[in-house]
C-alpha cells in the first residue's frame, strides 16, 4: 500500500543504515525518533537514513531527523540522509537542512 510507513534498521561493520518509507508525519515520526535513537545510543558511529520509499515527510519528519543528526553529533557519530527522491530533496533544500543533514546528491 503506498504511503504505509515502515523503519528497518540494519548494522554492518562500517555503519547503521535506517532505511524508512512510506509517509513520515506525526504519527509515524515518533517510531523514525525511537529508531534513530536506539541505534545512535547501541553504538553507531555513522548513521545513514536512507528515504528512497519515502513518499511524503511533513514538519514532524524532518524534526526527527535534525533531533537524530542532533543526537548522533552530541555522541560523536554522523547521520546523513541518503537516495531522496526529488521532492524531498527539494523539501530539505526550502528548509535548508542539506547540510544539518548531510543529504547525500543522487
Amino acid at each position: 500500500m503506498p504511503g504505509e510507513f515502515f523503519v528497518r534498521p540494519v548494522a554492518d561493520a562500517t555503519c547503521t543504515t535506517v532505511a524508512v518509507g512510506g509517509d513520515v508525519d506525526t504519527y509515524t515520526s515518533p517510531e523514525l525518533v525511537r529508531a534513530l535513537d536506539e541505534v545512535v545510543r547501541a553504538g553507531a558511529s555513522e548513521v545513514v537514513v536512507d528515504v528512497a520509499e519515502v513518499t511524503f515527510i511533513d514538519s514532524s519528519g524532518l524534526a526527527a531527523l535534525i533531533g537524530g543528526a542532533k543526537q548522533a553529533r552530541s555522541h560523536g557519530a554522523s547521520l546523513k540522509v541518503t537516495r531522496a527522491d526529488a521532492s524531498v530533496r527539494r523539501l530539505f533544500e526550502i528548509a535548508g537542512l542539506n547540510e544539518i543533514l548531510g543529504v547525500e546528491p543522487d
